[in-house]
Formats: C-alpha cells, structure tokens, sequence
C-alpha cells in the first residue's frame, strides 16, 4: 500500500507540473489575443479571463506540488477545492463563448461599427490613422468593405509591400493589394479566437477534471495511512 501511496503522490506532482506548464501556456495565449482582439476595438472579455485562468491555474499547481510531495492533506484538499472554483469559472467562460459563437450576427454588426469608426476617423487624429494602418497590416485587409471605400486614396496599408521594396505605392493595380474588407476579415479572425478559446477551456477542463480524481485519491490514501497508524 505503502508503494501506491508513493505512485499516486509522484502522479500528482508531475501532473501539477504540467499543469504549471498548461497555466503558462494559457498567460501567453490570453496576451496575444487580447492584443489581437484590442486592434478590432471590440469586447476583450474572454481573453482578459484566460489571462486570469493563466494566472489562477500556475498558483494553484504550486499547491499540488508541494501537497503532493510533502503528503500535506491539507493542502491538497486546499488545490483540489481551487480546481473545482476554477472549472466552475471556465464553465461560465466557455458559456459566453459558446453564445457568442452562436451569435455570428451579432460579432459582425460589433466588428463592422468598430472597423467604420476607425475608417471614419482616419483623418481625424494621428492615433486613428495607425489604429487603421495597423489593423489593414494584422489582417491583410483594406477598407471596411474593401479597397473601394478608400476611392483613389489607398493608403500603404492596404497593401503587403515587402520592406526591401524601392516602391512604395499602393493603387487597385498593385499585386500586393489586399482585397478583403476588414469587416469581414475581423470577423473571421473574432470567430478564429472564441473557438480558439473554446478547445483551450476544455482541453484544460478535461485536465483539471484528472487533477481533481488525483488529488481525492491521495487525500483518502493518506487517510488510510493514518488510520493504520493509529489503530496499529
């Protein structure tokens, strides 16, 4: 009993590991695409919760860890307590991403008023002008529609030009024109990172799922263990 006791404990520990790991991987994944989701102006909910998932979920390995390889029970039903908190918020993270998914209407009407005031005010402010800019750079777009909103005015963006180019020109003949609309470009890209989101919740749900049977299992064979000791 003695040896399982021993396996189950260095099961745990490793896949606390991992799952520090895991906690590391969604900090960066929330980053990008909160910066991603900021360049289309719109609401940065979800990435702003990995971020905080991100975070919650590498404190709350250091617990496995050390609960697990100093045989702390109490520390363990501590982690184990904090994964269950932590998969109840994903649920209500994965929810909202899952009706925004199914609200396709609704992410186009909010990318495509976001895209039109940044088109709107490109003149405006020099601000406005490299929102734009850069927002036609990210998605290889132009315009909110496409280069005709621009008229005979196409700005470089709107264009791939390579940096060792000599030309740099942009009209409705050049090759390295980018002929979609950024509202439509935005919003493939917003639907790209809601599923994104998705798979990564649930991938690290299913995780925290065996994180939570681990640490249960270890917690009742320390039980044991001290039974058997004091009814020895």
């Amino acid at each position: 009993m003695g040896c399982a006791i021993e396996i189950v404990k260095y099961l745990v520990f490793i896949f606390n590991l991992v799952f520090s790991l895991i906690g590391v991987a969604l900090l960066v994944i929330g980053v990008y695409f909160h910066f991603n989701m900021y360049s289309l102006g719109v609401d940065e909910g979800a990435p702003m919760y990995l971020i905080a998932v991100g975070a919650v979920v590498f404190i709350i390995s250091f617990f496995g860890c050390v609960g697990a390889i100093r045989g702390n029970s109490c520390m363990l039903k501590t982690y184990a307590v904090l994964l269950i908190l932590l998969l109840i918020i994903q649920i209500c993270i994965g929810t909202y991403d899952f009706i925004a998914l199914k609200d396709v209407k609704s992410v186009q009407k909010e990318v495509k008023e976001n895209v039109q005031e940044m088109f709107d005010n490109y003149n405006a402010t020099t601000n406005a002008r490299e929102e734009m800019d850069n927002l036609q750079q990210l998605l290889t777009c132009c315009g909110v529609n496409g280069p005709e909103d621009w008229l005979n005015n196409i700005p470089l963006s709107c264009c791939q030009i390579p940096e060792e180019s000599t030309k740099k020109v942009c009209t409705r003949t050049s090759n390295t024109l980018s002929t979609d609309g950024c509202a439509k470009r935005g919003t493939s890209m917003m639907l790209y990172i809601l599923r994104a989101i998705g798979y990564v919740l649930f991938a690290t749900g299913v995780w925290e799922l065996l994180g939570i049977f681990g640490a249960f299992c270890l917690i009742n064979s320390l039980k044991n263990q001290y039974r058997r000791g004091v009814y020895a």
